[in-house]
């Protein structure tokens, strides 16, 4: 990434209040740099201009950190894609235990490059589907290093389950709200939080439609706020989705289910 652009980022971050470290501005860069080297060989983003990249990823994936600390916690990132926003809220709290979930192996290899490339430790990326991972087990690396674990229909009998297991899980896939609660809340502690990014609803229109979803799973909307990021109008929001007691065990339906049948 170019110093100037570099200048920019550092001058919108203090702007908004997430100062970030030198190192975690080096980390940022060579995110950047590896963003753009693999987008040429595998379809990561449609946005590669350096500041549209700090802006729209890396701003928009840390802007929770507004509202709730993820200090000392535990979150995942379900459909992870690219790495967002679990690797920029992994570089702006190092003390984060970070789950990457996605659903293809391309994606996981990738993420494994930026997560050794960078120096985070804490972090585990998972090759496999919500359903699969909500529902089934797999044994987890609970050390430093970063590992890729598969899952799949087959391999639903080691000793360690991912439900119920987390802080926070976050999202910023366009599926809607209703569904992305059926994926996200099984894998939450009760009194975790789903962190859901989405376009701005002014009438709360996709929340309403998500409330008899909540309610099955065990989840409340505990509030939403709405933010914007420096170069873009105020047209995003952040959904808090509070896990008040355990989600019944059927969730999430097997795969294709939730999208196909949303609760």
């Amino acid at each position: 990434m170019e110093n100037d652009t570099i200048e920019i980022f550092r001058k919108e971050m203090d702007a908004t209040g997430l100062s970030v470290s030198a190192k975690q501005i080096d980390q940022f860069s060579l995110y950047y740099d590896l963003l753009v080297e693999w987008n040429s060989k595998i379809n990561l983003t449609r946005i590669t201009e350096p500041v549209d990249v700090c802006r729209l990823h890396f701003m928009d994936s840390i802007a929770p950190m507004r509202f709730v600390s993820f200090e000392e916690r535990s979150l995942i990132d379900i459909g992870t894609g690219a790495g967002f926003p679990g690797i920029p809220l992994k570089i702006t709290n190092p003390s984060l235990k970070l789950t990457l979930l996605d659903a293809l192996d391309k994606r996981c290899r990738f993420l494994k490059e930026v997560t050794d490339s960078l120096g985070l430790d804490n972090v585990t990326i998972i090759h496999g589907r919500a359903e699969d991972a909500a529902s089934g087990k797999l044994k987890l690396c609970d050390n430093k290093a970063v590992s890729i674990i598969n899952i799949s229909e087959d391999e639903k009998d080691t000793d360690v389950s991912l439900r119920g297991r987390y802080d926070f899980a976050t999202s910023r896939a366009v599926a809607k709200l209703n569904i992305l609660c059926e994926y996200a809340v099984p894998f939450l502690k009760t009194g975790g939080r789903f962190v859901a990014y989405k376009s701005l609803d002014e009438n709360n229109t996709e929340l309403g439609d998500a409330g008899k979803a909540m309610q099955i799973l065990g989840a409340v909307c505990e509030r939403h706020e709405d933010y914007s990021v420096p170069g873009h109008a105020n047209d995003r929001t952040l959904y808090f989705i509070l896990k008040e007691k355990e989600t019944p065990e059927k969730y999430p339906r097997r795969t294709g289910l939730p999208d196909k049948k949303p609760l």
